[in-house]
């Protein structure tokens, strides 16, 4: 997996043995730091600063973390999304079924202006939700696909 930042500056990958790369797009994509995730990485968000990314490992283990070491951790909890496509983590986390698995949901993403977040599920259903969705609320819209995964 490969993303940049919207502002065009930072490039990041994730590698088969957990680590994720963050190459300076400024600099001739220099290698600028090596991270090491705590499993395999599915999701891979920036922060719309790029100072934060956000990741599930496949066993949908949520982390978010500074891309600059120096940052205070407590300024993470207040952190805007660029985009935001983990299904797992505290924002998505009214979306997921009460006692059904937690990755029931196989997909999320956000629209970008932040208010609505559909989701796909192992089922083949869409829903739509009210952005951030903490605790399990009343979705907006619901139709089945003819896929079983989304």
């Amino acid at each position: 997996m490969c993303i940049r930042d919207s502002h065009g500056n930072f490039l990041i990958s994730s590698a088969s043995n957990s680590r994720l790369y963050l190459y300076d797009a400024t600099k001739n994509f220099k290698l600028v730091q090596k991270y090491r995730a705590p499993g395999s990485i599915r999701y891979l968000d920036f922060s719309k600063s790029s100072e934060f990314i956000q990741i599930n490992t496949s066993s949908l283990q949520h982390y978010s973390f500074a891309l600059d070491k120096e940052k205070a951790r407590e300024e993470e909890d207040s952190v805007e999304w660029e985009s935001y496509t983990c299904p797992a983590g505290t924002s998505v986390s009214g979306a997921h079924e009460p006692n059904s698995f937690r990755d029931s949901v196989s997909s999320v993403d956000r629209l970008k202006d932040g208010n609505l977040l559909a989701t796909g599920d192992r089922n083949g259903f869409i829903k739509l939700f009210k952005f951030p969705c903490l605790v399990k609320s009343k979705m907006r819209v619901m139709c089945r696909c003819k896929l079983s995964i989304i």
